[in-house]
């Protein structure tokens, strides 16, 4: 009985820290595009629905 409860603790364990790492990536993606679209928007271009649109000087 205890080893399958330790078994199972370290299963959850694993999981978590798969979940953890893989919302650090998304949140690392996203920091990224959202400091892009912020230069952007500060040269003056627009963004819409993700892609950045050049505004002609």
């Amino acid at each position: 009985q205890e080893i399958f409860r330790e078994r199972r603790l370290t299963k959850r364990k694993a999981f978590e820290e798969r979940n953890k790492r893989k919302r650090l990536e998304v949140r690392r993606r996203e920091n990224k595009t959202n400091r892009m679209k912020k230069i952007q928007k500060q040269k003056g271009g627009s963004v819409v629905g993700g892609a950045v649109i050049q505004r002609i000087a």
